[in-house]
Protein backbone atom coordinates (compact mmCIF):
# COMPACT_ATOMS: atom_id res chain seq x y z
CA UNK A 1 0.00 0.00 0.00
CA UNK A 2 1.41 3.48 -1.08
CA UNK A 3 1.77 6.43 1.84
CA UNK A 4 -0.34 8.33 -0.38
CA UNK A 5 -3.43 5.02 0.41
CA UNK A 6 -2.28 4.76 3.83
CA UNK A 7 -2.54 8.72 4.78
CA UNK A 8 -5.88 8.91 2.70
CA UNK A 9 -7.06 5.96 4.75
CA UNK A 10 -5.91 7.63 8.45
CA UNK A 11 -7.99 10.45 7.10
CA UNK A 12 -10.85 8.40 7.16
CA UNK A 13 -10.55 6.86 10.33
CA UNK A 14 -9.87 10.00 12.24
CA UNK A 15 -13.35 11.67 10.60
CA UNK A 16 -14.76 8.48 11.74
CA UNK A 17 -13.41 8.43 15.52
CA UNK A 18 -14.49 12.05 15.38
CA UNK A 19 -17.72 11.61 15.56
CA UNK A 20 -17.58 9.24 18.76
CA UNK A 21 -18.13 11.94 21.24
CA UNK A 22 -21.04 12.97 20.03
CA UNK A 23 -22.23 9.75 19.45
CA UNK A 24 -21.74 8.83 23.57
CA UNK A 25 -22.54 11.90 24.79
CA UNK A 26 -25.69 11.82 23.02
CA UNK A 27 -26.58 8.35 24.44
CA UNK A 28 -25.57 9.22 27.74
CA UNK A 29 -27.88 11.89 27.79
CA UNK A 30 -30.93 9.95 26.65
CA UNK A 31 -29.86 7.26 28.75
CA UNK A 32 -28.42 8.04 31.87
CA UNK A 33 -29.35 11.90 31.61
CA UNK A 34 -25.99 12.77 31.63
CA UNK A 35 -25.58 16.79 30.83
CA UNK A 36 -22.38 18.77 30.13
CA UNK A 37 -22.37 22.82 30.18
CA UNK A 38 -23.96 24.39 27.07
CA UNK A 39 -20.65 25.53 25.13
CA UNK A 40 -19.27 22.01 26.13
CA UNK A 41 -22.24 20.84 23.95
CA UNK A 42 -22.08 22.72 21.21
CA UNK A 43 -18.19 22.34 20.81
CA UNK A 44 -18.52 18.14 20.77
CA UNK A 45 -21.70 17.99 19.00
CA UNK A 46 -20.44 20.34 16.50
CA UNK A 47 -17.09 18.03 16.05
CA UNK A 48 -19.74 15.36 15.39
CA UNK A 49 -20.70 17.28 12.51
CA UNK A 50 -17.73 18.67 10.63
CA UNK A 51 -16.34 14.96 11.02
CA UNK A 52 -19.60 13.46 9.37
CA UNK A 53 -19.23 16.38 7.27
CA UNK A 54 -16.06 15.47 6.26
CA UNK A 55 -17.34 11.74 5.50
CA UNK A 56 -20.23 13.33 3.22
CA UNK A 57 -17.96 15.32 1.03
CA UNK A 58 -16.06 12.02 0.43
CA UNK A 59 -18.64 9.56 -0.65
CA UNK A 60 -20.55 12.82 -2.43
CA UNK A 61 -17.51 13.05 -4.38
CA UNK A 62 -16.96 9.22 -4.92
CA UNK A 63 -20.43 8.69 -5.71
CA UNK A 64 -20.43 10.86 -9.20
CA UNK A 65 -19.08 7.21 -11.04
CA UNK A 66 -22.71 5.75 -10.58
CA UNK A 67 -25.16 9.18 -10.62
CA UNK A 68 -25.08 12.85 -12.04
CA UNK A 69 -22.79 15.44 -10.23
CA UNK A 70 -25.93 17.39 -9.81
CA UNK A 71 -27.75 14.62 -8.25
CA UNK A 72 -25.29 13.68 -5.77
CA UNK A 73 -25.11 17.10 -4.77
CA UNK A 74 -28.87 17.54 -4.08
CA UNK A 75 -28.49 14.08 -2.35
CA UNK A 76 -25.75 15.42 0.22
CA UNK A 77 -28.15 19.01 0.12
CA UNK A 78 -31.02 16.82 1.22
CA UNK A 79 -28.93 15.23 4.30
CA UNK A 80 -26.83 18.49 5.39
CA UNK A 81 -30.44 20.52 5.79
CA UNK A 82 -31.78 17.75 8.01
CA UNK A 83 -30.82 20.07 10.91
CA UNK A 84 -32.86 23.34 9.76
CA UNK A 85 -35.82 20.58 8.95
CA UNK A 86 -35.21 19.25 12.76
CA UNK A 87 -35.42 22.76 14.06
CA UNK A 88 -38.02 24.41 11.80
CA UNK A 89 -40.17 21.32 12.57
CA UNK A 90 -40.16 21.47 16.16
CA UNK A 91 -41.25 25.28 16.13
CA UNK A 92 -44.17 24.59 13.73
CA UNK A 93 -45.41 21.54 15.72
CA UNK A 94 -45.39 23.95 18.82
CA UNK A 95 -47.12 26.62 16.73
CA UNK A 96 -50.43 24.28 16.93
CA UNK A 97 -50.68 24.53 20.64
CA UNK A 98 -48.78 27.99 21.13
CA UNK A 99 -49.66 30.50 17.72
CA UNK A 100 -46.56 33.12 18.64
CA UNK A 101 -44.48 29.46 17.80
CA UNK A 102 -45.80 30.27 13.98
CA UNK A 103 -43.61 33.45 13.89
CA UNK A 104 -40.82 31.61 15.71
CA UNK A 105 -40.79 29.21 12.97
CA UNK A 106 -41.29 31.32 10.24
CA UNK A 107 -38.41 33.27 11.43
CA UNK A 108 -36.35 30.23 11.39
CA UNK A 109 -37.24 29.29 7.98
CA UNK A 110 -35.92 33.24 6.49
CA UNK A 111 -33.21 33.37 8.31
CA UNK A 112 -31.68 29.79 7.25
CA UNK A 113 -32.35 30.99 3.56
CA UNK A 114 -31.06 34.33 3.84
CA UNK A 115 -27.87 33.03 5.74
CA UNK A 116 -27.24 30.69 2.75
CA UNK A 117 -27.21 33.29 -0.03
CA UNK A 118 -25.88 36.13 2.76
CA UNK A 119 -23.08 34.48 4.28
CA UNK A 120 -22.44 30.85 2.72
CA UNK A 121 -22.08 32.01 -0.94
CA UNK A 122 -19.42 34.81 -0.34
CA UNK A 123 -17.73 32.52 2.66
CA UNK A 124 -16.94 30.42 -0.31
CA UNK A 125 -15.82 33.48 -2.84
CA UNK A 126 -13.83 34.17 0.00
CA UNK A 127 -11.75 31.04 0.34
CA UNK A 128 -11.42 31.01 -3.11
CA UNK A 129 -9.86 34.54 -3.35
CA UNK A 130 -7.59 33.61 0.02
CA UNK A 131 -6.20 30.65 -1.90
CA UNK A 132 -5.48 32.78 -4.80
CA UNK A 133 -3.59 35.50 -2.76
CA UNK A 134 -1.18 32.88 -0.94
CA UNK A 135 -0.73 31.08 -4.24
CA UNK A 136 0.90 34.44 -5.80
CA UNK A 137 2.22 35.15 -2.55
CA UNK A 138 4.08 31.90 -2.77
CA UNK A 139 4.92 32.47 -6.47
CA UNK A 140 6.89 35.87 -6.10
CA UNK A 141 8.53 34.49 -2.64
CA UNK A 142 9.72 31.38 -4.89
CA UNK A 143 8.59 29.32 -2.72
CA UNK A 144 7.75 25.06 -4.32
CA UNK A 145 4.91 25.02 -2.10
CA UNK A 146 2.02 23.38 -4.27
CA UNK A 147 -1.22 24.78 -2.86
CA UNK A 148 -4.20 23.14 -2.72
CA UNK A 149 -5.59 25.43 -5.64
CA UNK A 150 -3.24 22.65 -8.20
CA UNK A 151 -6.30 20.32 -6.97
CA UNK A 152 -8.58 22.58 -8.86
CA UNK A 153 -6.43 23.18 -11.87
CA UNK A 154 -6.79 18.95 -12.22
CA UNK A 155 -10.59 18.97 -11.70
CA UNK A 156 -10.48 21.80 -15.01
CA UNK A 157 -9.40 19.04 -17.41
CA UNK A 158 -12.07 16.58 -16.67
CA UNK A 159 -14.62 16.05 -19.24
CA UNK A 160 -17.58 17.90 -18.29
CA UNK A 161 -16.12 19.60 -15.70
CA UNK A 162 -15.37 23.61 -16.33
CA UNK A 163 -12.91 26.14 -15.37
CA UNK A 164 -13.64 26.28 -11.41
CA UNK A 165 -12.58 29.66 -10.76
CA UNK A 166 -11.01 32.31 -13.31
CA UNK A 167 -8.36 35.10 -13.10
CA UNK A 168 -10.83 37.43 -11.60
CA UNK A 169 -11.75 35.31 -9.08
CA UNK A 170 -14.76 34.05 -10.33
CA UNK A 171 -16.46 30.68 -9.14
CA UNK A 172 -18.17 28.75 -12.22
CA UNK A 173 -21.02 26.58 -11.72
CA UNK A 174 -21.36 23.34 -13.77
CA UNK A 175 -23.59 23.79 -16.74
CA UNK A 176 -25.70 20.96 -15.33
CA UNK A 177 -26.79 23.03 -12.54
CA UNK A 178 -29.05 25.02 -14.66
CA UNK A 179 -31.39 22.76 -13.67
CA UNK A 180 -31.16 24.12 -9.75
CA UNK A 181 -31.40 27.71 -11.23
CA UNK A 182 -34.45 27.14 -13.39
CA UNK A 183 -36.25 25.31 -9.97
CA UNK A 184 -34.72 27.66 -8.06
CA UNK A 185 -36.29 30.70 -10.24
CA UNK A 186 -39.77 28.95 -10.31
CA UNK A 187 -39.95 28.32 -6.45
CA UNK A 188 -39.01 31.98 -5.92
CA UNK A 189 -41.56 33.66 -8.43
CA UNK A 190 -44.21 31.88 -6.68
CA UNK A 191 -43.00 32.55 -3.45
CA UNK A 192 -43.90 36.18 -3.86
CA UNK A 193 -47.35 35.15 -3.55
CA UNK A 194 -46.63 34.12 -0.15
CA UNK A 195 -46.71 37.45 1.69
CA UNK A 196 -50.06 38.59 0.14
CA UNK A 197 -52.11 36.10 1.42
CA UNK A 198 -51.08 35.84 4.79
CA UNK A 199 -50.09 32.47 5.06
CA UNK A 200 -48.86 29.23 3.71
CA UNK A 201 -51.35 26.92 3.05
CA UNK A 202 -51.53 23.02 1.75
CA UNK A 203 -51.82 24.64 -1.88
CA UNK A 204 -48.47 26.18 -1.59
CA UNK A 205 -47.27 22.52 -0.15
CA UNK A 206 -48.35 20.98 -3.25
CA UNK A 207 -46.73 23.66 -5.37
CA UNK A 208 -43.26 23.95 -3.60
CA UNK A 209 -43.38 20.28 -3.18
CA UNK A 210 -44.25 19.05 -6.76
CA UNK A 211 -41.45 21.32 -7.69
CA UNK A 212 -39.39 19.42 -5.97
CA UNK A 213 -39.71 16.45 -6.99
CA UNK A 214 -39.37 17.59 -10.18
CA UNK A 215 -35.92 19.19 -9.28
CA UNK A 216 -35.08 15.74 -8.55
CA UNK A 217 -36.24 14.36 -11.36
CA UNK A 218 -34.43 15.94 -14.19
CA UNK A 219 -31.06 16.26 -12.00
CA UNK A 220 -31.11 12.46 -12.18
CA UNK A 221 -31.60 12.41 -16.06
CA UNK A 222 -28.33 14.62 -16.47
CA UNK A 223 -24.90 13.63 -17.62
CA UNK A 224 -22.49 11.02 -15.63
CA UNK A 225 -19.47 12.24 -16.02
CA UNK A 226 -16.76 10.31 -14.27
CA UNK A 227 -15.02 12.44 -11.82
CA UNK A 228 -11.06 13.36 -11.22
CA UNK A 229 -10.96 12.41 -7.32
CA UNK A 230 -8.07 13.26 -4.96
CA UNK A 231 -7.44 12.25 -1.59
CA UNK A 232 -9.84 10.15 0.99
CA UNK A 233 -12.40 10.43 -2.31
CA UNK A 234 -10.04 8.63 -4.50
CA UNK A 235 -9.44 5.75 -2.21
CA UNK A 236 -13.47 5.20 -1.39
CA UNK A 237 -14.26 5.75 -6.21
CA UNK A 238 -11.31 3.17 -6.41
CA UNK A 239 -12.71 0.14 -5.16
CA UNK A 240 -14.99 -2.10 -7.27
CA UNK A 241 -18.08 -0.79 -8.01
CA UNK A 242 -20.39 -3.00 -5.64
CA UNK A 243 -17.84 -2.39 -2.79
CA UNK A 244 -17.81 1.73 -3.51
CA UNK A 245 -21.81 1.76 -3.59
CA UNK A 246 -21.96 -0.07 -0.38
CA UNK A 247 -19.03 2.11 1.32
CA UNK A 248 -20.95 5.41 -0.15
CA UNK A 249 -24.68 4.23 1.20
CA UNK A 250 -22.99 3.32 4.32
CA UNK A 251 -21.37 6.77 4.56
CA UNK A 252 -24.27 8.43 3.65
CA UNK A 253 -26.68 7.25 6.36
CA UNK A 254 -23.75 7.12 9.21
CA UNK A 255 -23.08 10.94 8.32
CA UNK A 256 -26.91 12.08 8.33
CA UNK A 257 -27.47 10.06 11.62
CA UNK A 258 -25.15 11.91 13.29
CA UNK A 259 -26.09 15.35 11.72
CA UNK A 260 -29.82 14.53 12.67
CA UNK A 261 -28.79 13.54 16.38
CA UNK A 262 -26.38 16.28 16.58
CA UNK A 263 -28.00 19.10 15.36
CA UNK A 264 -30.80 20.01 17.64
CA UNK A 265 -28.58 19.28 20.52
CA UNK A 266 -25.64 21.97 19.26
CA UNK A 267 -28.37 24.22 18.48
CA UNK A 268 -30.16 23.95 22.03
CA UNK A 269 -26.27 24.77 23.04
CA UNK A 270 -25.69 27.87 20.92
CA UNK A 271 -28.83 29.33 21.90
CA UNK A 272 -28.26 28.52 25.43
CA UNK A 273 -24.94 30.15 25.01
CA UNK A 274 -26.61 33.06 23.94
CA UNK A 275 -29.08 33.84 26.23
CA UNK A 276 -26.59 33.14 29.33
CA UNK A 277 -24.33 36.57 27.74
CA UNK A 278 -27.81 38.58 27.05
CA UNK A 279 -28.81 38.18 23.00
CA UNK A 280 -32.20 38.76 22.25
CA UNK A 281 -34.62 35.40 22.14
CA UNK A 282 -35.77 36.54 18.28
CA UNK A 283 -32.22 37.32 17.26
CA UNK A 284 -31.48 33.82 18.59
CA UNK A 285 -34.17 31.69 16.88
CA UNK A 286 -33.94 33.81 13.56
CA UNK A 287 -29.76 33.88 13.02
CA UNK A 288 -28.30 32.09 15.65
CA UNK A 289 -30.41 28.73 15.52
CA UNK A 290 -30.25 28.69 11.69
CA UNK A 291 -26.55 29.05 12.12
CA UNK A 292 -26.06 26.07 13.91
CA UNK A 293 -28.76 24.00 11.96
CA UNK A 294 -26.62 25.25 8.20
CA UNK A 295 -23.24 24.38 9.89
CA UNK A 296 -23.69 20.75 8.26
CA UNK A 297 -23.84 22.08 4.58
CA UNK A 298 -21.63 25.45 4.95
CA UNK A 299 -18.97 23.13 6.72
CA UNK A 300 -19.08 20.44 3.42
CA UNK A 301 -19.37 23.84 1.12
CA UNK A 302 -15.83 25.32 3.20
CA UNK A 303 -14.28 21.70 2.40
CA UNK A 304 -15.10 21.24 -0.93
CA UNK A 305 -14.20 24.77 -1.72
CA UNK A 306 -10.68 24.60 0.68
CA UNK A 307 -9.94 21.17 -1.26
CA UNK A 308 -10.00 22.90 -4.62
CA UNK A 309 -13.48 22.38 -5.93
CA UNK A 310 -14.89 25.23 -5.56
CA UNK A 311 -17.88 24.66 -8.23
CA UNK A 312 -19.36 22.05 -6.16
CA UNK A 313 -18.91 24.35 -2.60
CA UNK A 314 -20.99 26.88 -4.56
CA UNK A 315 -23.24 24.12 -6.46
CA UNK A 316 -23.75 22.45 -3.08
CA UNK A 317 -25.01 25.92 -1.41
CA UNK A 318 -27.38 26.61 -4.72
CA UNK A 319 -28.81 22.79 -4.29
CA UNK A 320 -29.23 23.46 -0.18
CA UNK A 321 -31.33 26.80 -1.17
CA UNK A 322 -33.57 25.12 -3.87
CA UNK A 323 -34.04 22.21 -1.12
CA UNK A 324 -34.94 24.54 1.64
CA UNK A 325 -37.05 27.35 -0.57
CA UNK A 326 -38.90 24.50 -2.30
CA UNK A 327 -39.10 21.52 0.16
CA UNK A 328 -38.84 22.82 3.49
CA UNK A 329 -41.14 25.86 2.98
CA UNK A 330 -43.95 23.56 1.39
CA UNK A 331 -43.67 20.74 4.46
CA UNK A 332 -44.48 24.15 7.01
CA UNK A 333 -48.30 23.52 6.82
CA UNK A 334 -48.22 19.88 6.70
CA UNK A 335 -46.54 19.59 9.84
CA UNK A 336 -48.89 22.68 11.15
CA UNK A 337 -52.04 20.74 9.92
CA UNK A 338 -50.34 17.35 11.62
CA UNK A 339 -49.78 19.39 14.80
CA UNK A 340 -53.89 20.90 15.04
CA UNK A 341 -55.02 17.50 14.08
CA UNK A 342 -57.49 19.12 10.75
CA UNK A 343 -55.98 21.06 7.22
CA UNK A 344 -54.63 24.05 8.18
CA UNK A 345 -52.68 26.81 6.86
CA UNK A 346 -49.57 28.36 9.09
CA UNK A 347 -50.62 32.08 9.97
CA UNK A 348 -48.17 35.06 8.73
CA UNK A 349 -48.58 38.23 10.56
CA UNK A 350 -47.39 41.51 8.65
CA UNK A 351 -43.44 41.44 9.91
CA UNK A 352 -42.96 37.51 9.06
CA UNK A 353 -44.76 38.59 5.56
CA UNK A 354 -41.97 41.03 5.21
CA UNK A 355 -39.89 38.52 6.09
CA UNK A 356 -40.83 36.52 3.32
CA UNK A 357 -41.13 39.12 0.98
CA UNK A 358 -37.25 40.44 1.77
CA UNK A 359 -36.08 36.51 1.44
CA UNK A 360 -37.80 36.07 -1.91
CA UNK A 361 -36.46 39.25 -3.38
CA UNK A 362 -32.86 38.52 -1.82
CA UNK A 363 -33.15 34.97 -3.87
CA UNK A 364 -34.20 36.99 -7.06
CA UNK A 365 -31.39 38.91 -7.00
CA UNK A 366 -28.86 35.94 -6.14
CA UNK A 367 -30.54 34.34 -9.15
CA UNK A 368 -30.04 37.12 -11.73
CA UNK A 369 -26.16 37.66 -10.16
CA UNK A 370 -25.90 33.52 -10.83
CA UNK A 371 -27.78 33.65 -14.12
CA UNK A 372 -24.63 33.42 -16.05
CA UNK A 373 -23.41 30.10 -14.04
CA UNK A 374 -20.70 32.51 -12.43
CA UNK A 375 -20.48 34.70 -9.26
CA UNK A 376 -17.54 36.73 -9.01
CA UNK A 377 -16.29 38.61 -6.04
CA UNK A 378 -18.15 41.87 -6.41
CA UNK A 379 -21.59 40.07 -6.67
CA UNK A 380 -20.44 38.30 -3.22
CA UNK A 381 -19.31 41.35 -1.69
CA UNK A 382 -23.24 42.77 -2.43
CA UNK A 383 -24.90 39.87 -1.12
CA UNK A 384 -22.52 40.39 1.90
CA UNK A 385 -23.07 43.96 2.31
CA UNK A 386 -26.63 44.00 2.16
CA UNK A 387 -27.03 40.81 4.28
CA UNK A 388 -25.07 42.19 7.18
CA UNK A 389 -26.76 45.56 7.01
CA UNK A 390 -30.54 44.19 7.22
CA UNK A 391 -29.64 41.79 9.69
CA UNK A 392 -27.94 44.37 11.90
CA UNK A 393 -30.39 46.69 11.25
CA UNK A 394 -33.45 45.84 13.91
CA UNK A 395 -30.65 45.89 16.80
CA UNK A 396 -29.69 49.33 16.13
CA UNK A 397 -33.38 50.21 16.55
CA UNK A 398 -32.73 50.80 20.50
CA UNK A 399 -29.80 53.18 20.39
CA UNK A 400 -31.51 55.13 17.73
CA UNK A 401 -34.68 56.08 19.66
CA UNK A 402 -32.20 56.74 22.51
CA UNK A 403 -30.20 59.27 21.12
CA UNK A 404 -33.00 60.71 19.16
CA UNK A 405 -35.53 60.74 21.98
CA UNK A 406 -38.36 59.76 19.59
CA UNK A 407 -40.10 56.28 19.77
CA UNK A 408 -39.15 55.36 15.92
CA UNK A 409 -39.67 51.95 14.33
CA UNK A 410 -36.89 50.28 12.06
CA UNK A 411 -39.24 47.18 11.38
CA UNK A 412 -39.76 48.93 7.86
CA UNK A 413 -36.80 48.47 7.19
CA UNK A 414 -37.16 45.13 5.92
CA UNK A 415 -39.44 46.60 3.22
CA UNK A 416 -36.81 48.92 1.64
CA UNK A 417 -34.37 46.25 1.43
CA UNK A 418 -36.99 44.46 -0.44
CA UNK A 419 -36.90 47.82 -2.51
CA UNK A 420 -33.34 47.58 -3.17
CA UNK A 421 -32.98 43.91 -3.84
CA UNK A 422 -35.84 45.01 -6.50
CA UNK A 423 -34.00 48.04 -7.83
CA UNK A 424 -31.08 46.01 -8.29
CA UNK A 425 -32.78 43.56 -10.26
CA UNK A 426 -34.10 45.79 -12.59
CA UNK A 427 -30.87 47.83 -13.23
CA UNK A 428 -28.70 44.35 -13.82
CA UNK A 429 -31.58 43.29 -16.22
CA UNK A 430 -31.75 46.38 -18.32
CA UNK A 431 -27.97 47.28 -18.45
CA UNK A 432 -26.70 43.36 -19.14
CA UNK A 433 -28.06 42.35 -22.38
CA UNK A 434 -26.10 38.87 -20.98
CA UNK A 435 -27.33 38.53 -17.71
CA UNK A 436 -31.22 39.39 -19.54
CA UNK A 437 -30.25 36.45 -21.97
CA UNK A 438 -29.10 33.77 -19.60
CA UNK A 439 -31.66 34.07 -17.29
CA UNK A 440 -34.80 34.12 -19.77
CA UNK A 441 -32.90 30.91 -21.06
CA UNK A 442 -32.39 28.89 -17.66
CA UNK A 443 -35.67 26.61 -18.76
CA UNK A 444 -34.31 25.50 -21.74
CA UNK A 445 -30.77 24.87 -20.87
CA UNK A 446 -32.06 23.17 -18.23
CA UNK A 447 -33.91 20.72 -20.54
CA UNK A 448 -30.52 20.13 -22.81
CA UNK A 449 -28.90 19.38 -19.41
CA UNK A 450 -31.47 16.62 -18.61
CA UNK A 451 -32.16 15.09 -22.16
CA UNK A 452 -28.11 15.70 -23.40
CA UNK A 453 -27.45 12.78 -25.16
CA UNK A 454 -24.18 11.19 -23.74
CA UNK A 455 -23.07 8.39 -26.29
CA UNK A 456 -24.03 7.85 -30.14
CA UNK A 457 -22.27 5.58 -32.21
CA UNK A 458 -23.70 4.99 -36.02
CA UNK A 459 -26.96 2.71 -36.70
CA UNK A 460 -30.41 3.65 -38.37
CA UNK A 461 -32.61 3.18 -35.20
CA UNK A 462 -33.65 6.93 -34.09
CA UNK A 463 -32.71 8.04 -29.98
CA UNK A 464 -35.78 8.15 -27.64
CA UNK A 465 -35.14 11.47 -25.47
CA UNK A 466 -33.57 11.11 -22.01
CA UNK A 467 -31.82 7.60 -22.26
CA UNK A 468 -28.59 9.29 -20.68
CA UNK A 469 -25.06 7.16 -20.93
CA UNK A 470 -26.10 4.28 -23.43
CA UNK A 471 -25.33 3.43 -26.76
CA UNK A 472 -27.63 4.73 -29.43
CA UNK A 473 -28.36 4.36 -33.25
CA UNK A 474 -28.53 7.02 -35.63
CA UNK A 475 -28.71 7.32 -39.29
CA UNK A 476 -25.02 9.01 -39.38
CA UNK A 477 -22.35 7.97 -37.83
CA UNK A 478 -21.23 10.16 -35.36
CA UNK A 479 -20.37 10.40 -31.63
CA UNK A 480 -21.71 12.43 -29.43
CA UNK A 481 -19.91 13.42 -26.22
CA UNK A 482 -21.41 14.99 -23.05
CA UNK A 483 -19.62 18.61 -22.02
CA UNK A 484 -19.94 20.40 -18.64
CA UNK A 485 -19.77 23.49 -17.45
CA UNK A 486 -16.93 25.77 -18.81
CA UNK A 487 -15.35 25.24 -21.52
CA UNK A 488 -16.29 22.99 -24.49
CA UNK A 489 -13.92 20.71 -26.69
CA UNK A 490 -12.28 21.61 -30.17
CA UNK A 491 -15.72 20.70 -31.93
CA UNK A 492 -17.87 22.71 -29.91
CA UNK A 493 -18.47 19.45 -27.64
CA UNK A 494 -19.30 16.92 -30.62
CA UNK A 495 -16.76 14.30 -31.82
CA UNK A 496 -17.54 13.25 -35.08
CA UNK A 497 -16.28 11.04 -37.76
CA UNK A 498 -17.69 9.09 -40.97
CA UNK A 499 -20.00 10.72 -43.06
CA UNK A 500 -21.04 13.43 -40.18
CA UNK A 501 -17.21 14.08 -39.86
CA UNK A 502 -17.17 14.71 -43.59
CA UNK A 503 -19.96 16.79 -44.18
CA UNK A 504 -21.22 18.49 -40.75
CA UNK A 505 -23.94 20.25 -41.70
CA UNK A 506 -25.79 16.98 -41.63
CA UNK A 507 -24.97 16.85 -38.10
CA UNK A 508 -26.11 20.07 -37.42
CA UNK A 509 -29.35 19.54 -39.60
CA UNK A 510 -30.11 16.36 -37.82
CA UNK A 511 -28.84 17.47 -34.57
CA UNK A 512 -31.70 20.54 -34.81
CA UNK A 513 -34.64 18.44 -36.10
CA UNK A 514 -34.64 15.91 -33.14
CA UNK A 515 -33.48 19.11 -30.77
CA UNK A 516 -29.79 18.28 -29.69
CA UNK A 517 -28.69 21.58 -31.28
CA UNK A 518 -26.36 24.26 -29.18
Amino acid sequence: MSFTSERNRLFIIAAIVGTFPAIVLFALGRTQDVHFPPLLNSVIYGLGILSAAFLLSWAAEAFEHDISHGLALALVAIITVLPEYAVDFSLVWKAGTDPEYAGYAVANMTGANRLLIGLAWPLVIAIVWFKGLRRIRGQQSGSTFRPPGIVARLASRVPGVGTIEDRHGRVHLYKSQTIELSFLAAATIYAFTIPFKGQIDLLDAVVLIGLFGLYMWFSSRAAVVPPQLVGPAALIGNLEPSRRRMVVLVSFVFSAAVIFLSAEPFAEGMIETGKSIGIDEFLLIQWVAPLASEAPEIVVACIFAIRGDASSALGLLVSAKVNQWSLLVGSLPIVYSASVGSPAALPLDDRQAQEVLLTAAQSLFALVLLATLHLSPRGAIVLFVLFTTQLVLPAMEAPVNAISGTDASLQEGRLWFSYIYFVAVVLILALSGRQRRALIALPRRAYREAYKITHYDGGGERPSAGRRGRDFRATDSYHVASVGAGDRTENGGIHMRGTAAADPRRLNNRMRLWGWSE
